[in-house]
């Protein structure tokens, strides 16, 4: 079987995605504060003998409508949310945004979800240079990770490998990624 993920993700990416936004009153005479987390996942498809039909890629030749027959597009699901979560600790110079969770292949078995685990705090003691760090990320080695703050790319990791032994023992949790940064990242507001 072939998958494909949410092709109108942003970034265009095929995993769950998880995002929180903290508005404060920095610099400002009004006292408000507003921060939420959400989750969003993507819908999957699965393709099975005689795709990808032009011989490729997924294309147009490949979506028959006819679902659960294992010819061209079998079926396709959205990957639950209810293992996704996120705190949001606000003070008058930072955020510390803490995302958690898992998530699975909706048509596959529940076996090996990929699994996370960051922390990031966002300092605006100077408003002029506000900056990011991740100070804790776990994750699984597959698929890609990748952390922004307004919109700057503050942490990324890159499967060095996409083959099937490599997912597997990733999938597993055999080969976890662990760490922190030791240095901020300028975050400009946008």
């Amino acid at each position: 079987m072939l998958y494909k993920g949410d092709p109108g993700a942003v970034p265009p990416y095929y995993a769950p995605i998880q995002s929180a936004r903290v508005y404060s009153n920095a610099g400002f005479s009004a006292q408000w504060n507003f921060k939420i987390v959400w989750f969003s996942v993507g819908q999957t498809s699965q393709y099975g003998y005689g795709s990808p039909a032009n011989g490729s890629t997924l294309s147009a030749a490949d979506q028959d409508g006819v679902p659960n027959d294992c010819y061209l597009w079998n079926q396709s699901a959205y990957a639950s949310k209810a293992d996704m979560h996120g705190d949001i600790t606000l003070n008058s110079t930072n955020a510390t945004t803490h995302l958690y969770g898992s998530g699975a292949n909706p048509l596959e078995f529940d076996w090996s979800p990929i699994t996370w685990d960051t922390t990031t705090v966002v300092d605006w003691s100077n408003l002029d240079y506000v900056t990011a760090k991740v100070t804790h990320y776990h994750h699984t080695c597959y698929p890609s990770h990748i952390i922004y703050v307004n919109d700057w790319i503050v942490y990324r990791y890159d499967a060095p490998r996409n083959d099937t032994s490599y997912i597997t023992s990733c999938l597993l949790g055999l080969n976890p990624i662990d760490g922190y940064q030791t240095a901020a990242t300028h975050v400009p507001c946008n």
